[in-house]
Parts: structure tokens; C-alpha cells; sequence
């Protein structure tokens, strides 16, 4: 089972920055909030995966979420669940979204299969030749995908 991490965000941030290619150092988030997914609590876990929730406009509702993983099992239905749902309820978003490279077919695909929207593509956004994906989740989004098919299996 996988044990989340919190309290550590300049860390957290910074081990994922290291892994995403396009954002370099753990500053380039600027300020956010970030967890970690681990196989248990103890320093000598592993970590599975860093997510990251940076660019919040409390305004509008929305902020950008982005992911690093070093191992896929980390994403079980119940942890993606808690991870969504940080932005949603803990920081009364309406909309999360995601900025990809259009080359990462993968983790785009990843993101439509756990409820998020592609959305539109932004040219030269990581550079000459290297697009961004957007994708993007509201809360109705989330708690359909989410909660209405829990409360249906229960």
C-alpha cells in the first residue's frame, strides 16, 4: 500500500523537477505545494512518485498539477483519488491542467485515462518544435470519475 508524504515541498518539488524534462531546477515550480508517494514511512522507502500542484490562481480556481514517477504501481484508483482530490477540496479549485511535450504520448494518455481532457495543443511552448499538451479536469469532472462510481459499488 502506498504512504503519502507531505511537509516537504521544496524537496518533493525539487526531486521532481529533476525528473521532468522542460522544468530543470525545483525553483522553476515557483511556489506550490508538492507530496510524495512512497511504499512506506520509514527514509529507507522508496519513493514511487512526486506530484506537484504549482501556478494556483485562488481568482479563478485552477492551478497546474505535474507528476514524476519511478515506478508505475504507484497509481492505484485510491491514491490517485487522494492526490486529485488536494486540489479540488483542500484548495477549492474548479479546474487542475496539465502541460505535457506532445512527445510524452504516454504520460498524455495516462492523464486521459485517470479523467483528464486534452484540451489544446500550445506551439513551441518547451521550445522550438516541442508543443505542449494541455489537459485539463474540473471538480464535476473529478467527482464523477471519482466519487459516483464508488458510491455505486457501495
Amino acid at each position: 500500500m502506498a504512504h503519502i508524504i507531505t511537509g516537504k515541498d521544496e524537496l518533493l518539488a525539487a526531486w521532481a523537477a529533476k525528473q521532468i524534462p522542460y522544468v530543470g531546477s525545483g525553483e522553476n515550480f515557483g511556489p506550490c505545494r508538492a507530496i510524495g508517494v512512497a511504499t512506506g514511512p520509514e527514509p529507507g522507502d522508496r519513493l514511487l512518485a512526486v506530484i506537484v500542484y504549482h501556478d494556483f490562481h485562488e481568482d479563478y480556481g485552477h492551478c497546474q498539477i505535474s507528476g514524476a514517477a519511478a515506478d508505475p504501481r504507484w497509481a492505484s484508483r485510491a491514491t490517485l483519488r487522494g492526490v486529485l482530490a488536494i486540489p479540488f477540496y483542500q484548495f477549492s479549485c474548479n479546474l487542475v491542467w496539465t502541460a505535457t511535450p506532445h512527445t510524452a504520448e504516454r504520460v498524455i494518455r495516462f492523464n486521459q485515462a485517470i479523467g483528464f481532457t486534452r484540451e489544446a495543443v500550445l506551439r513551441d511552448r518547451f521550445g522550438k518544435g516541442n508543443h505542449a499538451v494541455i489537459c485539463r479536469m474540473t471538480a464535476k469532472d473529478y467527482d464523477r470519475h471519482y466519487w459516483q462510481e464508488s458510491r455505486k459499488a457501495a
